[in-house]
């Protein structure tokens, strides 16, 4: 077994140009490719990929370079013409495969960075007829990509001997010219979530534009909501107690206004005394007069006479007596 540690890697790679994958089996440099690297439906539903004839089917590659985010030479994630940059090139474990070595097979997943779609690509062969060597990032350098003939694309650990399978060839098709395909994905299962925003919920918000302006100064930007936050909870604090006591206020100040007026408006015979002579007259009255005498003086009530009566003569004023 040869030592793989020490190809060559390929950096020349251009990210601008969709290019045509067969392998070496069925296809060399000396004509046109037979064969193509295609997607294919297998019959878990799950994506795969076959190296099938080319006929009227196109399917060409993307290399997206890794070295901005690893900073390793030859690292690219592969990016379908049938499936654009929604979905890239990786490993999955199949289990319905019978021959355990075999399940860890080439697919197609949802774009997210993380290392099984990442591939680390070696020159393996001549100027004249070069071919390259893929290898998983997730996987490790002891398996590379391999086709089972007629069937699936795998990942293989059988690396003795020359197999043919495992070299693959690529020739230039056509330019990307889509500024789309420049996006390079991180591995975004392990970026950690920001922490939860302390600021007020009434002036929180989540657009594009305040996230890029928190990532480029997120110090100056967190101390700063932060003291508004507090300066806004005091300020709510404060007023709320000034309301309270305003209105305590101004219940009062009506208690009152409203006591003093009853008071003002009492009944006159609760304010200046009763006129009932079961009650004690006050100075402010003339003096009280005894009864039997104020009776003995007082002339007698006048009578209407009757229509049908004779007249009678009125009796004879009684001797007055001096009160004493």
């Amino acid at each position: 077994m040869s030592d793989f540690k020490d190809l060559k890697k390929a950096t020349d790679i251009d990210p601008n140009v969709w290019y045509h994958l067969t392998e070496e089996w069925v296809d060399d440099y000396n004509g046109n490719f037979t064969g193509m690297l295609q997607t294919y439906k297998e019959d878990s539903g799950d994506d795969g990929f076959r190296v099938y004839a080319v006929k009227d089917r196109k399917t060409y590659w993307q290399f997206s370079s890794q070295q901005p985010i690893d900073k390793v030479p030859g690292r690219y994630s592969l990016r379908c013409s049938e499936t654009t940059t929604r979905k890239q090139f990786a490993v999955c474990y199949r289990d319905f495969e019978s021959v355990e070595n075999r399940r860890t097979r080439a697919c197609l997943a949802d774009s997210d960075g993380t290392e099984s779609q990442q591939w680390d690509v070696s020159l393996w062969g001549t100027n004249t007829t070069e071919t390259y060597l893929f290898t998983n990032v997730a996987n490790g350098t002891k398996y590379h990509l391999d086709v089972i003939p007629g069937n699936a694309v795998f990942m293989s650990p059988n690396l003795d001997g020359y197999q043919k399978r495992q070299r693959w060839l690529m020739t230039s098709v056509k330019n990307v010219d889509d500024d789309a395909y420049s996006t390079v994905f991180t591995n975004l299962r392990d970026i950690k979530p920001p922490p939860e925003s302390t600021r007020d919920a009434g002036t929180t918000t989540d657009s594009s534009s305040e996230t890029a302006t928190d990532s480029a100064s997120p110090s100056s930007s967190d101390s700063s909501s932060s003291s508004l936050s507090s300066g806004a909870i005091a300020g709510i604090a404060i007023g709320a107690v000034l309301g309270v006591l305003a209105i305590a206020l101004l219940g009062f100040f009506l208690w009152r206004r409203k006591r003093r007026n009853t008071g003002l408006a009492a009944k006159p015979d609760e304010a200046m005394g009763s006129h009932n002579g079961d009650y004690t007259q006050t100075g402010a009255y003339k003096p009280s007069i005894d009864r039997t005498l104020a009776s003995s003086t007082s002339p007698a009530p006048f009578h209407e006479l009757h229509s049908t009566q004779n007249p009678v003569e009125l009796p004879a004023a009684e001797q007055r007596h001096e009160l004493r």
